[in-house]
């Protein structure tokens, strides 16, 4: 899989908090995309909405073959290497959640992992695992450098 890099920041404010619409930057990121329709983009990402403000500030636009993508990050910052987890069937929450997350690992960083003082108040979350001292990215470990 390609590396896609990210800048968590700059997602967190043109999405206005909106987890679906972190989740679509997010894809937007990734240029695994074509002109899809909303419902493809909606069961794609199992997102339950795709915010108007979008369209509204030109980071997506409608056109008659589907929608485009016109988001990119200005100045990346974090990276994954693993994008399933966008398009598995679990809440967006969880999804941002771990963007966030992955956004503390430096761009120089290879492993798969994050010491846990990094983001201490973290929970459960299906794309984590969570000890005493790292908090590691399971979707990432697959891709991990040795």
């Amino acid at each position: 899989m390609a590396t896609t890099y990210f800048n968590w920041e700059e997602i967190y404010l043109k999405s206005r908090k909106d987890v679906a619409a972190i989740i679509i930057l997010a894809f937007a990121e990734t240029k695994l995309y074509d002109r899809l329709s909303s419902r493809t983009l909606l069961r794609l990402l199992n997102i339950n909405h795709v915010p108007p403000f979008l369209f509204r500030e030109g980071l997506l636009e409608q056109t008659k073959v589907g929608i485009i993508f016109k988001y990119s990050t200005q100045e990346p910052i974090s990276y994954f290497k693993n994008s399933s987890f966008l398009f598995t069937a679990v809440s967006a929450k969880y999804k941002a959640n771990y963007l966030k997350a992955i956004s503390m690992r430096r761009l120089s960083d290879t492993s798969s992992k994050i010491p846990r003082e990094y983001f201490d108040k973290v929970s459960y979350n299906p794309f984590l695992k969570i000890d005493d001292d790292f908090i590691y990215f399971t979707p990432e470990s697959r891709f991990e450098i040795s």
